[in-house]
């Protein structure tokens, strides 16, 4: 029924908006989150005003060579097929999570586009819980677009400060010359976000702040619901 409906509507690469969000809203997410590793599933909408805006405003998703960095269970890989991409690389640490990002595929039919590879971004030192520096993925190729919806490091006292940068950076690495990165960061580190990518000699340009209503996934969250405000990037290497 669910490829039935995105054929009846036109075909992959030719959908409306919000026949995109639709899609997404039947994804699964997370089945068994993990606090370390916070694990949130980034909302249907979201997700869809993301892949929308890269493509409909840049055209960086359709026919492209596309990597989500920190996939989770697929939500932007599958939004970047969705809108065309030629193909899709999403890699994540968790394995529980791969799978179900593999599941969703699978229900969705896009097994030609959108593969899958486990990838540890950060090197973290069991022994202390400590994240110690960041590890290159070593991938022949570079993408034409890289998509990402880091962690950001609001779990204190389990990731390191500064973690969604480290994501972000391992991004600029994997992105081919003329490509593009697109990010989710809190909207408190905008000012910090754009002085960094500077220093990186690199291009950053706010896209929207967009409002995420986090649904309580673990014990801790006394609120059922917390809004928190998101910036959206599109980041590209200076030539």
């Amino acid at each position: 029924l669910k490829l039935q409906f995105l054929y009846f509507i036109g075909g992959i690469g030719n959908m409306k908006d919000w026949e995109v969000q639709a899609a997404l809203q039947e994804l699964e997410g997370f089945k068994k989150p993990k606090i370390e590793l916070e694990q949130y599933a980034t909302p249907a909408e979201l997700a869809g005003h993301f892949v929308c805006s890269a493509e409909r405003t840049y055209h960086d998703l359709e026919g492209k060579s596309v990597l989500d960095l920190g996939c989770g269970a697929g939500m932007l890989s599958i939004g970047a097929a969705l809108m065309g991409a030629d193909s899709v690389v999403g890699a994540d640490i968790d394995w529980d999570a791969l799978e179900t990002a593999k599941e969703n595929v699978q229900e969705m039919e896009l097994e030609d586009v959108v593969d899958f590879v486990r990838l540890n971004v950060v090197d973290r030192d069991r022994r202390h819980g400590e994240t110690d520096s960041m590890v290159l993925p070593s991938f022949r190729c570079k993408f034409d677009t890289v998509i990402l919806n880091p962690p950001f490091g609001a779990n204190k006292d389990r990731q390191q400060k500064g973690i969604d940068l480290m994501f972000l950076h391992t991004a600029l690495a994997m992105c081919a010359p003329g490509g593009a990165v697109y990010s989710l960061h809190k909207s408190s580190t905008r000012e910090h976000i754009q002085g960094v990518v500077e220093r990186w000699g690199a291009k950053a340009e706010p896209l929207g702040e967009y409002t995420w209503n986090l649904a309580k996934t673990y014990k801790h969250q006394k609120k059922q619901n917390k809004d928190i405000s998101v910036d959206m990037w599109r980041i590209t290497p200076r030539k």
